[in-house]
C-alpha cells in the first residue's frame, strides 16, 4: 500500500482491483492481495471493524469467485510477511550499531494490519508461523527495553 494514499482510498482501489480479477477469472498472486490486506487492516486499526463491513462483503464476494487461488495468495502473503519479521529480528542483527529498529517496528505494524484483515476475512496464518512471530516479538521487545529511551523512538511491537 502506498503510504501517500488514505486508507479509505487505498481500500477502494484494492477492492476494485480484486473485483476486476474475479470478473476476468484471473488467478490472484500474493501481490494482488497485499494492498487489500494492508488497506483493510489499516482501516480496521484506525476506525474499527464496523467501518469496513461493506468492504468485507465485497472482498468475500470476490474471494468466493476467485476460489482456492484467493486463499493460496493470502496464505503466501501472510507467510512471507511473517518470515520477513522473524528473519529481521535475528539476534545477530539486533546487536549491529546500524540496525534499523524503526523500520522493523513499522514493518511489524504492517504485518499486524495484514493479520487483522485476514482474520476478519476468515483466514489466518498457520499456528507454527504465529508462534515464530511471537518469539520474534519477545526478542525485539527485550532489545528495545535494553536500548531504553536513548535509542531511536521506535515503538515496541
Amino acid at each position: 500500500m502506498s503510504s501517500d494514499r488514505e486508507p479509505e482510498t487505498a481500500l477502494e482501489q484494492a477492492l476494485t482491483a480484486l473485483e476486476g480479477l474475479a470478473a476476468r477469472r484471473e488467478t490472484p498472486g500474493r501481490w494482488d492481495v497485499r494492498d487489500l490486506l494492508l488497506a483493510l487492516g489499516a482501516r480496521i486499526r484506525i476506525e474499527g471493524q464496523d467501518a469496513v463491513l461493506e468492504a468485507c462483503s465485497r472482498a468475500h464476494a470476490a474471494a468466493e469467485a476467485l476460489g482456492e487461488a484467493w486463499e493460496v495468495a493470502v496464505g503466501e502473503e501472510l507467510a512471507l510477511a511473517c518470515a520477513e519479521h522473524v528473519q529481521s529480528v535475528d539476534p545477530r542483527y539486533l546487536t549491529l550499531p546500524n540496525y534499523d529498529f524503526r523500520y522493523t517496528t513499522e514493518a511489524r505494524g504492517r504485518l499486524e494490519d495484514r493479520l487483522r484483515a485476514a482474520a476478519l476475512l476468515g483466514l489466518e496464518a498457520p499456528a507454527h508461523l504465529m508462534e515464530r512471530v511471537r518469539e520474534a516479538d519477545r526478542l525485539l521487545a527485550a532489545h528495545l527495553a535494553e536500548r531504553g529511551p536513548e535509542g531511536d523512538d521506535a515503538e515496541s511491537p
